[in-house]
């Protein structure tokens, strides 16, 4: 193992010749084969679907409910609003006419007023 020839007896050809001679290559274990590699871009699963699925194959499950869920949430959060403006359109109608009471009072009594 530790043993190495001088520089002398062996020279490059030598070494290649004895690598290549059919003793040596009966005994070497046969060459591997380098695992091929694919050169695509890598995908993002938070934007493919597909890929998605196949790393969490339960994603499409929580997808659809999710969807389902957020389109009931809207539609509630949708009749709040609806409601919500409804309440302020009445408020403001009372408002404005408890204000329109007072101006025609006001201007009722300034007109009693002038007249005395």
């Amino acid at each position: 193992k530790n043993y190495s020839l001088m520089n002398s007896v062996v020279t490059n050809a030598d070494v290649a010749q004895i690598i290549n001679s059919n003793e040596v290559q009966s005994a070497v274990n046969p060459a591997k084969q380098q695992p091929r590699r694919s050169r695509t871009t890598k995908k993002n699963p938070l934007k493919n679907a597909t890929l998605m699925a196949k790393l969490n194959p339960y994603a499409p499950v929580l997808a659809a409910q999710r969807k389902r869920d957020t389109g009931a949430k809207k539609a509630i959060a949708k009749g709040k609003k609806q409601g919500f403006r409804k309440a302020t359109r009445a408020q403001l109608r009372q408002a404005y006419a408890k204000v329109h009471q007072t101006v025609e009072a006001a201007e009722a009594r300034y007109t009693e007023l002038m007249k005395l």
